[in-house]
């Protein structure tokens, strides 16, 4: 397949959506081509960008209402903007999972979808990638919100064979060419958890951003849950930020109590 056209939403200096214009090419320049190159082995024949900003009704209500965050004034999204408004559920951990974290948040968002919800995660290696796949294998959806500008995205390979725009939407508060920095990371984690309705975290450390997301959902009164897998020593952290152990029968994991939580899943 060749380079894809693309329509990219832009806003004009008012930031009124209905100033918004269309911008399309079909290839164009090295550098235009080489930005559009992680989606060359999608069944999409077009795909659309979009820029919506906080007054645009696909705009996440959460973010304009959860407190503790900056709503930022647009998002870029590639993919299907209505699974904004599903029922979400976060799934975050490390990108050096062990086995056994792999599994558990692969079953976990394979579950999740099966009743209905839709999983929100980083687009990390490791528990990111794992709960994504569990969830498209299973005929769910995804949200994968990035720390960095659409133009950087990659389809990474683990995912390829399940990924979907009907059933994807990747999103970025950044504009298309910013890179990678902590500082984002942590930000994007703080829309994960304002977006859901519920947050899971897999085996967290005491340290870095699954341990981040897990606080700040604590602090902002989220439903937490978590599986501590090979870090016993997180039960008592993760319990005393108001998170809930998630148990484990016959091999698969027990999420019953954050559907009921969560409500019906749609």
């Amino acid at each position: 397949m060749g380079y894809f056209d693309k329509d990219y939403l832009l806003m004009n200096e008012n930031g009124n959506e209905s100033g918004y214009r269309s911008l399309f090419f079909n290839g164009g320049s090295s550098k235009k081509r080489k930005s559009t190159q992680y989606l060359e082995h999608t069944s999409q024949e077009n795909v659309k960008l979009h820029l919506i900003d906080n007054s645009n009704y696909n705009y996440p209500e959460q973010f304009k209402t959860f407190q503790g965050i900056t709503s930022p004034e647009v998002l870029y999204c590639l993919g299907d903007l209505s699974l904004f408004r599903k029922h979400i559920i976060m799934i975050g951990g490390s990108r050096n999972a062990s086995n056994r974290a792999l599994e558990l948040a692969y079953k976990s968002g394979r579950l999740i979808a099966e009743q209905g919800f839709t999983v929100a995660s980083g687009y990390a290696r490791g528990v990111d990638m794992a709960a994504h796949i569990g969830a498209l294998e299973a005929g769910g959806d995804t949200i994968a919100i990035l720390p960095y500008g659409l133009f950087k995205f990659k389809l990474n390979h683990a995912i390829r064979e399940v990924f979907d725009l009907e059933r994807v939407l990747v999103v970025s508060e950044l504009p298309p060419s910013s890179r990678f920095t902590v500082r984002s990371a942590l930000s994007r984690n703080k829309l994960l958890v304002a977006l859901s309705r519920a947050v899971i975290v897999v085996e967290p450390s005491k340290t870095g951003g699954t341990w981040f997301s897990a606080r700040y959902a604590g602090k902002m009164e989220k439903p937490l849950y978590f599986f501590e897998g090979k870090r016993k020593y997180m039960i008592s952290k993760l319990e005393s930020i108001g998170g809930k152990r998630l148990i484990i029968k016959k091999g698969a994991p027990d999420l019953s109590i954050i559907c009921e939580d969560a409500g019906e899943g749609k």
